[in-house]
């Protein structure tokens, strides 16, 4: 027969397959109120699958249109398991009893044989589902009889838990399997949900035949370099005892990003292996229903060609479903994080680094900000699903409520939300809530973090203004790539080489070479150097490099890993200028030097003396106030003396009798107008009590008790 199509160029893979979940009816939990727990008491709710035969055959129901009086039930069903009796009411309150077949029955279930299928027969992830196949091979009124059987039967009713439709479809036109899942879900509040997933997959996945093979070993060894370049770092670095740059971010993203790539490749080739692997039989043997021209029991289906067709569903779901959509979200992770990488490889062009440059230089200020927005997002998310939560289903649940509040602010977009929530809460709380969620989270806090973009923005810009564009950068480059070829190295030094003539001419060994700034960076330094300098250069060290340098490294040979015959950087004389070798050295001072301004480098000397001077009287009006200090301790001693030796009347007495001096009323003064023998004696003690530490003015204090009677 001709193979049915669901739409054009479109072709239907095996039957319609309709699956249903049925929950067990169980007895409800007690309410804590009387009144209710009576209520309750009369009801039942839903517990957990429920895997027993249940409906009718309406093929022996009078009021069902697929009625046929003329068959027996015996015919089709075993009488003693498979058949019930359904009582019914009439109008006048007579009950009339009835006996009639169960109409649905589980999956494990084989109707031929009564009883349960072979154990190799049955689909573990569909026991005690209950499945419906509409086969390709179904004229239409077999189909419409099949879906009044459905009916009639009451293949839905209070148990269903949740119904999925599923359906194969394949195009030979672009050689590509697609399924197609519909779901509706009964929710336990009355409510019934609904979705779908729809997606497809070529089985012949190599396409470009040896070419698209050919890209794919390029790309793994690609990788493999890297990754082999990065070990390489990583066993420099951490030779080098360099570990804070093993955890950088730059490190770390490279290093996830490798792990990810990685894993990518594994997950396609795991995905090829499947399709080499994939294996399908005829149409025919995947028509499902045992007899679709039968009378009664219309959904029998033949045991061994429902399992085949499980079998292909499960394959052709786990591959188009699982692992392509896996592989497909790695593989697009893998590319968001490679345009992080370029971004940020981007940053060494100011023009071309201005993204990662702003939000580096906002970076703490959102930090900052993202804790003050989550606190009032949260707070605002929960409180929304409290106040509008019973009523409004997209704040059903705090999850739900946090993604409706997220799409508010995007989109202010009052469709969304406004007549849904007003309708759940009282006015005057509806109105308090949404307006001050829109004020404070809509307009004030979504400017600031714009306000916090701008502002880093502007600090970026002005340093990309005065940088080099990057067409000039392109040019530099090529120029100098261009010199480098074609000029000679006696007139012309390229980057790559000076680097190398200032690693021999430093004798550095081989370790610390690896840990050496790169190439940029000592052409960075170099420049900067040269800016602030004149005719010379500072490397990191205070390593200075003077023309006289530079023409050493001119005699320098380039591959000489010992460079013996070049003297030590420390002052010493190096070798003779040579008329020769300042082509050489001119190219340098003028590729990476600058003219000094001479108002700006005397303003600079003017500063620095000034700076200089401001910390000299820093500094000795700090060393005056310690002076006064140990002048007032040592005055505070010599009052405690002199009150020994006079007596504190005496003392006071003498104070005042004593002239006005230098340190007007001391203690010093005092012994010298009143004890003149003993100021003879211990002069040199007085004046060592002036000028030393308090321990040492203790200690002579001790000495001088020992000699009072001098």
């Amino acid at each position: 027969p001709t193979l049915p199509e669901l739409t054009e160029h479109n072709l239907l893979v095996g039957p319609l397959m309709i699956t249903q979940v049925r929950r067990a009816h169980v007895p409800c939990s007690d309410a804590g109120n009387g009144p209710l727990r009576a209520l309750v008491n009369r009801t039942s709710c839903l517990g957990p699958r429920d895997g027993s035969p249940f409906g009718v055959d309406p093929t022996y129901l009078p009021a069902s249109q697929t009625y046929n009086g003329k068959l027996l039930m015996s015919d089709a069903y075993n009488v003693s398991t498979e058949v019930r009796a359904i009582s019914t009411t009439a109008s006048s309150g007579t009950v009339f009893t009835k006996m009639a077949p169960y109409g649905f029955f589980p999956h494990q279930y084989d109707g031929v044989t009564f009883g349960p299928k072979e154990e190799n027969l049955i689909s573990k992830a569909d026991v005690d589902t209950f499945k419906v196949y509409f086969d390709g091979v179904l004229t239409l009124s077999q189909a419409n009889a099949m879906l009044s059987y459905m009916q009639d039967g009451g293949f839905i009713d209070n148990q269903t838990s949740s119904i999925s439709l599923d359906m194969i479809t394949y195009s030979s036109d672009l050689n590509l399997f697609s399924i197609l899942v519909i779901t509706f879900d009964w929710q336990d509040g009355g409510s019934i949900s609904w979705d779908y997933r729809l997606h497809s997959r070529r089985v012949d996945l190599y396409t470009l035949g040896d070419a698209q093979r050919g890209l794919e070993y390029t790309s793994l060894v690609l990788l493999g370099l890297f990754m082999a370049v990065d070990l390489r770092r990583f066993y420099v670095r951490l030779r080098s005892a360099k570990l804070g740059s093993l955890f950088s971010f730059d490190t770390l993203l490279e290093w996830g990003h490798w792990a990810l790539m990685a894993y990518t490749w594994a997950t396609w080739y795991r995905l090829c292996d499947k399709a080499a692997s994939f294996r399908m039989l005829t149409q025919q043997d995947y028509w499902v229903l045992a007899n679709p021209t039968a009378n009664t029991r219309m959904l029998q289906t033949n045991s061994t060609s429902e399992s085949s067709f499980l079998a292909l569903h499960a394959l052709v779901t786990d591959y188009v479903l699982n692992s392509s959509e896996h592989y497909n979200a790695l593989a697009s992770c893998s590319l968001v994080l490679f345009v992080i990488r370029v971004l940020r490889s981007l940053e060494f062009q100011a023009h071309l680094g201005v993204i990662t440059r702003t939000i580096t230089a906002a970076w703490s200020n959102l930090l900052h900000f993202v804790v003050l927005l989550v606190a009032v997002f949260i707070g605002y998310a929960v409180a929304g699903h409290l106040i509008f939560g019973h009523e409004f289903h997209d704040m059903s649940t705090v999850e739900d409520s946090m993604v409706m509040h997220f799409w508010i602010i995007l989109t202010f977009d009052p469709t969304i939300f406004y007549d849904q929530t007003r309708h759940a809460a009282p006015e005057w709380i509806f109105h308090i809530y949404v307006w001050t969620f829109l004020v404070l989270c809509g307009y004030l806090l979504f400017n600031i973090f714009l306000a916090i973009l701008v502002d880093a923005y502007m600090i970026v810009r002005q340093t990309a203004i005065l940088a080099t564009p990057l067409h000039e950068d392109i040019a530099a480059v090529v120029t100098h790539a261009a010199k480098a070829l074609v000029l000679p190295r006696e007139v012309f030094v390229s980057d790559w080489d000076l680097r190398r003539r200032l690693v021999l001419l430093l004798n550095v060994t081989q370790r610390q070479r690896a840990v050496l700034p790169r190439r940029r960076q000592v052409l960075d330094l170099l420049a900067a150097a040269l800016q602030h300098n004149g005719r010379s250069l500072q490397l990191p060290g205070g390593v200075e490099i003077t023309g006289r340098v530079l023409r050493a490294l001119a005699k320098t040979p380039a591959q000489d890993p010992q460079a013996s015959a070049v003297a030590p950087l420390g002052g010493e004389e190096l070798a003779d200028e040579d008329d020769e070798q300042e082509a050489w050295v001119e190219d340098l001072l003028a590729r990476y030097s600058d003219p000094i301004n001479a108002a700006e480098l005397e303003a600079a000397v003017v500063a620095d003396v000034r700076a200089e001077s401001l910390k000299r009287d820093l500094s000795t009006y700090r060393v005056h106030q310690r002076v006064h200090d140990a002048v007032a301790r040592v005055d505070a001693l010599l009052d405690l003396v002199a009150a020994k030796v006079l007596g504190v009347d005496a003392l006071d007495k003498a104070r005042a009798a004593a002239p006005v001096r230098a340190i007007s009323n001391s203690s010093a003064e005092l012994l010298q107008v009143r004890i003149p023998t003993w100021m003879h004696c211990c002069m040199d003690y007085c004046i060592a009590l002036y000028c030393c530490h308090h321990a040492l003015c203790l200690r002579l204090l001790a000495n001088w008790w020992s000699r009072s009677r001098c």
